[in-house]
């Protein structure tokens, strides 16, 4: 089981490490990105406490089908953030300097298992 270690983040049982989970619902099923293509490289997104609307920097949401873009959770505009960690604070760059907005970039779409294996 994953255990929660700060706002956002869960411990995966496999690696050990830190996994940004923010906007997923508990009980997802997320394979470990240092293990995306082990079959029993998975884990089961534990019960968050929930966030209070205006708690930190709005998450974005991935575009389906296009890896490494999200939409805007300001203007609902496609910003590229290939190559950028999930989790990882950046200012919208849809926006001027004078309105500087930030976002979180959301957990990789491609490593939630929508088949739980079997097993």
């Amino acid at each position: 089981m994953a255990k929660i270690t700060k706002a956002g983040y869960a411990i995966s049982p496999m690696s050990g490490k830190e996994v940004f989970i923010e906007g997923l619902e508990a009980g997802t099923v997320m394979r470990d990105p240092e293990f995306p293509d082990d079959e029993h490289g998975y884990f089961v997104v534990p019960e968050v406490e929930e966030k209070e609307p205006g708690d930190g920097p709005a998450v974005a949401t991935a575009v389906p089908g296009k890896a490494g873009f999200v939409f805007s959770p300001f203007n609902n505009k496609i910003i590229d953030v290939k190559g950028i960690p999930p989790g990882t604070l950046v200012v919208d760059p849809t926006f001027p300097p004078s309105e500087k907005k930030c976002l979180r970039v959301p957990a990789d779409p491609n490593l939630i298992v929508t088949e739980t294996p079997q097993e």
